[in-house]
């Protein structure tokens, strides 16, 4: 119950970040007319939350950190591909893949980061 607690947490705060990211990102594109820098800011920001994400999970968690940051980096890439698919249609392609490896690649590497700060403190 504990665990099923703190992912609704996690994914209540990643949600509440990534309407703010979105809604000043869409700003941005207004003011740009440009959806380019949109584009790489938003996979910025969110290789930088997922990092972020990821190391607060790490710190404290007593698992492995890389356990634990695939657990979470799965678990917030597949709420961003159903909500891709909900909002748009399901369709393959390579660049969705590596955006949503990376995507993961990140929240590991946080995790273990901060497993490592963990011990350390």
């Amino acid at each position: 119950m504990k665990k099923m607690l703190f992912y609704a947490k996690t994914l209540g705060i990643f949600s509440l970040i990534q309407i703010i990211i979105i809604f000043l990102c869409s700003i941005l594109n207004i003011i740009f007319n440009s959806s380019n820098i949109t584009t790489i800011i938003l996979f910025i920001s969110n290789i930088a939350l997922f990092v972020f994400l990821g190391f607060q999970n790490g710190k404290n968690s007593t698992k492995k950190g890389l356990v634990t940051g695939l657990l979470l980096g799965l678990s917030l890439v597949l709420f961003l591909f159903i909500l891709y698919i909900i909002f748009y249609e399901f369709s393959f392609d390579i660049n969705k893949v590596v955006y949503y490896l990376s995507l993961i690649l990140s929240s590991t590497l946080g995790s273990i980061i901060g497993k490592n700060k963990q011990k350390k403190d």
